[in-house]
C-alpha cells in the first residue's frame, strides 16, 4: 500500500500496525474470504474476548485509517492514539495470562484447622475464599457464602464456635449450586477467565473463586486465586 508522504511519522506507525492487526484478525477468523475491516471486527469479536472488549477503539481506528489513505493530508494521528493501537496488537500477540495478572501467594487451611481460627485470619485480610486441604490433598472452599449457608442451616442450634474445626462445615465446603469454584492452568488467558464470571452470572449461578495451578489439576501447587473483587486488576494491564 502507498501511504500519503505528507504523512508524519506517527502516522505511518498508525498505518503500519493497523495492517498488522486486520492480518491478526484474519488469522484469528480463519475466513477463506475477504470481509471489510468492521464486518472482521464483528465477527472476530464473536470469539475473541479481547477484540470484544477493544471493538469500539478498533472501529474508530478504522475510520480513521481510512481517512488517512483516501487523503486527508491534513489530518494527522495523535501520540496517544498510536499507543492505544499499539497496546491492542500487543493484547493481541501477548494476551497476559492468569498467572501474570493474578499470580500470588495463596493462604490456606486444613480441614483440622480451628473454624475460629481461620474466620480470623479472613476477616483480618479481607479475604473472601480460603481453600481447604485434607491429608495433603484438595479438599474444598472455606468462604463467605459457605459459612453464611452452614449458619443459616443450623436454625436454633447452640453450637461452641471455639470447640468447632473447618470439618464441621461438611459438604458447605465443597461446590454448591450458590456458589462454584474452578481451577484453571497458568497459562489460560486472564480475558478468557474474567468471561467465566460473566457467563456464571448470566446463568443464575455464582463463580465464587479459580484457582490458578501450573496445569489445571487441583493437586497442584497454587500459584493464584481469582475472585470477583480481583477483576478489574486486568484494566492495570
Amino acid at each position: 500500500m502507498i501511504y500519503n508522504l505528507r504523512m508524519n511519522q506517527i502516522s505511518l506507525q498508525f498505518l503500519d500496525t493497523f495492517k498488522i492487526i486486520e492480518e491478526k484478525l484474519n488469522l484469528l477468523a480463519g475466513f477463506s474470504k475477504h470481509l471489510n475491516f468492521p464486518e472482521l471486527v464483528e465477527q472476530t469479536a464473536k470469539i475473541n474476548t479481547i477484540v470484544r472488549d477493544c471493538k469500539y477503539d478498533l472501529l474508530r481506528f478504522s475510520d480513521l485509517r481510512n481517512l488517512l489513505v483516501h487523503g486527508e493530508e491534513i489530518l494527522q494521528v495523535s501520540p496517544l492514539a498510536l499507543e492505544k493501537i499499539n497496546k491492542i496488537l500487543n493484547l493481541l500477540e501477548k494476551p497476559p495470562t492468569v498467572a501474570q495478572v493474578f499470580g500470588k501467594s495463596v493462604t490456606i487451611c486444613d480441614y483440622e484447622d480451628p473454624l475460629l481460627d481461620v474466620l480470623n485470619i479472613m476477616r483480618n485480610n479481607l479475604f473472601t475464599h480460603i481453600p481447604v486441604y485434607k491429608k495433603g490433598k484438595f479438599y474444598g472452599v472455606i468462604s463467605e457464602a459457605a459459612v453464611a449457608s452452614w449458619v443459616a442451616g443450623l436454625k436454633n442450634r447452640r453450637i461452641e464456635l471455639a470447640a468447632l474445626k473447618i470439618s464441621d462445615l461438611g459438604n458447605y465446603l465443597k461446590n454448591r449450586p450458590d456458589e462454584i469454584y474452578k481451577f484453571t492452568n497458568q497459562h489460560e488467558s486472564a480475558y478468557e477467565v474474567r468471561d467465566w464470571f460473566l457467563h456464571f452470572t448470566e446463568s443464575g449461578s455464582r463463580l465464587g473463586a479459580v484457582f490458578i495451578t501450573p496445569t489445571g489439576n487441583q493437586d497442584e501447587p497454587l500459584l493464584g486465586i481469582i475472585t470477583a473483587w480481583d477483576i478489574p486488576k486486568i484494566k492495570e494491564v
